[in-house]
């Protein structure tokens, strides 16, 4: 849509596009994170149209002010400098908006409420700031909210895409999880061998080749290469083998149905610090580390949480 709003002989006042994209969902899945790299991706995209892009990242708790009226004052210069950037044609400029409900409360609810006038004068001049961005065609503005019912209505109506993000799946937990465990084995926090004080040297990955060859039906036959499979190479080749370390994480992953991926990225290093007692420790240990920490956190969730029956995966041996 930024390639087609560039051309040349497109008649802006007939094609109704505002480049304004609002990501929503629950705290904690990478609302904020995807929009970064949103505008990353686009920056390099559409390089054929702009030499470089700049990212405003705007605090929403920032543009409110104790003062009365000051508030829209705020929104309005902060906007002012965004138009400043863009007078470059040729840089794209991408706006992250975080906790966008902040600033877009709905007004027919705050005058119900009886609050106070500087809010809704706040909303008034974001909805007027946002449609003077309308005829920049360099500046896309993302948004985030984790409470999509209390947006107002013009706000939403102004959202050309409306994306929700939700919770991370049982297969995304896994990588999560493979990822961090991947980086404590790199660090050598977590060891591959029974001895935790045999830490390992610029020889192991040598040595545990020649261990795999030796003993060619060891579940730990994918550790030759120091790190933790993906979930393809799990469900191919450790099918048959439950007490593959690649196993036992897919197992724990489908318990954490529900979590959100600030929690899971957050679990394996908590593990270590409150289940484990040796440094380093193997990666056995880890494990067993990290089972008991996914089940204080599902403790620890809401019961109308708990109450919510999560999806079964199931594996080829199943």
């Amino acid at each position: 849509m930024m390639s087609i709003m560039k051309h040349k002989d497109l008649d802006p006042t007939i094609m109704n596009w505002n480049r304004l994209i609002l990501l929503h969902g629950p705290p904690g899945t990478g609302k904020t994170s995807l929009c970064r790299a949103l505008a990353q991706k686009l920056t390099i995209r559409l390089g054929r149209h702009f030499t470089h892009g700049k990212l405003v990242e705007v605090n929403s708790q920032t543009m409110l002010s104790k003062w009365f009226g000051e508030s829209g004052k705020l929104v309005g210069k902060m906007f002012e400098q965004i138009h400043a950037m863009a007078d470059d044609e040729d840089t794209l400029v991408c706006v992250l908006i975080d906790e966008v409900e902040t600033l877009t409360g709905s007004r027919e609810k705050a005058a119900s409420g009886n609050e106070v006038g500087d809010a809704l004068r706040a909303t008034n001049q974001l909805l007027t700031a946002l449609d003077r961005l309308k005829h920049r065609p360099n500046v896309v503005v993302f948004c985030t909210s984790n409470l999509l019912c209390i947006i107002d209505s013009a706000f939403l109506d102004r959202v050309d895409i409306k994306q929700y993000i939700p919770n991370p799946c049982a297969s995304a937990a896994y990588e999560i999880f493979r990822s961090c465990f991947n980086e404590m084995v790199r660090c050598k926090l977590l060891v591959l061998i029974d001895d935790p004080s045999d830490v390992l040297d610029d020889d192991s990955l040598d040595c545990l080749m020649a261990m795999n060859q030796q003993q060619p039906d060891s579940d730990w036959e994918f550790m030759n290469i120091l790190s933790f499979p993906t979930l393809a190479e799990v469900n191919i080749r450790l099918w048959n083998r439950p007490c593959s370390p690649g196993r036992k994480l897919w197992a724990l992953a489908q318990r954490c149905e529900g979590l959100s991926g600030r929690t899971l990225r957050r679990l394996p290093f908590a593990a270590l610090a409150l289940h484990t007692y040796t440094d380093p420790c193997t990666v056995s240990e880890g494990l067993g580390a990290l089972s008991l920490a996914v089940d204080d956190e599902c403790r620890a969730r809401p019961k109308s949480e708990r109450l919510r029956s999560p999806t079964r995966y199931h594996t080829p041996a199943e």
